[in-house]
C-alpha cells in the first residue's frame, strides 16, 4: 500500500524475523520467537489460496517434517449462516465459544433456544464433530441454502481439487469449526500441525480487506 503502491500486482512477498506477543505463552510459546512468513497479493481466486497452501505444506516437508496434518475451513461458511439464521452479534458470539470448545451437547440446547432448524442443529454439530473433505462439502451442500456458505464451500472444493492435482491431498482435512478471527479473515483459513508441537507449525488464511485500511484495495492470502 506504500512501498508497492505504483507497482502492478500480484505480488509475492516473503519475510522472516524475531516477533512479540506477550500474551502467547504456555504449551511450548514463547513471547519472543521467529517467524517465516510469505504473502501472494493481488489474486482473489482458489487457485491463489491453494498455492500458499502447497508453500507451506512444500516447506514442512522440505524439512523433513512429514508427518503433517492440515485443516481447512472457510470463515464465510458461518457468516453465511449467520446471515441466513438471523442472528445477532452477542448470539454469534455465543455460538462461537460452543463451537470452539467442541461444546455439542450445549450447542444442542442453545440452537434449540434460538429456535433453529432441524437441518441448522445438524449443520452447528457436524462443524463440531465431522472432517473429512469432499464427503463433508457434499453433506454441507445438502443443508445449507445461503448463496454466502455456498460460494465458500465451492472454494474449499477447489482448494482440494488443485491440492489434490498436486499429490498433497493425504495431508488435509476439512474443519469447519475452525473460525479463528472472523473479523480479519474474509475467507479461507488453515493450520498445519505435526506430532509433538503443542500448536500449529504454521497458520494463515485469505485477509482481503486490510491492505485496503492503508489506502489501497488488494486481495490477499
Amino acid at each position: 500500500s506504500t512501498l508497492l503502491k505504483d507497482t502492478k500486482p500480484p505480488f509475492r512477498l516473503s519475510y522472516i524475523g524475531n516477533m512479540y506477543r506477550y500474551n502467547e505463552t504456555g504449551g511450548g510459546k514463547q513471547r519472543e520467537f521467529t517467524q517465516a512468513g510469505i504473502e501472494l497479493m493481488g489474486p482473489n481466486n482458489s487457485s491463489a489460496d491453494a498455492q500458499v497452501i502447497s508453500i507451506a505444506i512444500d516447506s514442512a516437508l522440505v524439512c523433513k517434517i512429514e508427518d503433517i496434518q492440515v485443516s481447512l475451513g472457510n470463515v464465510e461458511f458461518f457468516k453465511g449462516l449467520t446471515e441466513e439464521w438471523c442472528i445477532n452479534k452477542d448470539q454469534v458470539k455465543q455460538l462461537l465459544k460452543l463451537i470452539d470448545g467442541k461444546e455439542t451437547v450445549a450447542l444442542e440446547d442453545y440452537s434449540k433456544n434460538l429456535g433453529l432448524s432441524e437441518n441448522a442443529r445438524e449443520v452447528l454439530l457436524k462443524m463440531t464433530s465431522s472432517y473429512g473433505t469432499y464427503d463433508l462439502i457434499d453433506e454441507m451442500k445438502r443443508l445449507v441454502s445461503n448463496t454466502r456458505s455456498l460460494t465458500a464451500l465451492d472454494n474449499l472444493e477447489e482448494v482440494l481439487d488443485i491440492l489434490s492435482d498436486m499429490d498433497l491431498l493425504k495431508y488435509v482435512s476439512l474443519d469447519l469449526g475452525m473460525l479463528q478471527s472472523l473479523d480479519y479473515y474474509t475467507g479461507i483459513i488453515f493450520k498445519g500441525f505435526t506430532y509433538g508441537l503443542g500448536f500449529p507449525l504454521f497458520s494463515g488464511g485469505r485477509y482481503d480487506n486490510v491492505a485496503g485500511e492503508f489506502g489501497r484495495n488488494l486481495p490477499a492470502t
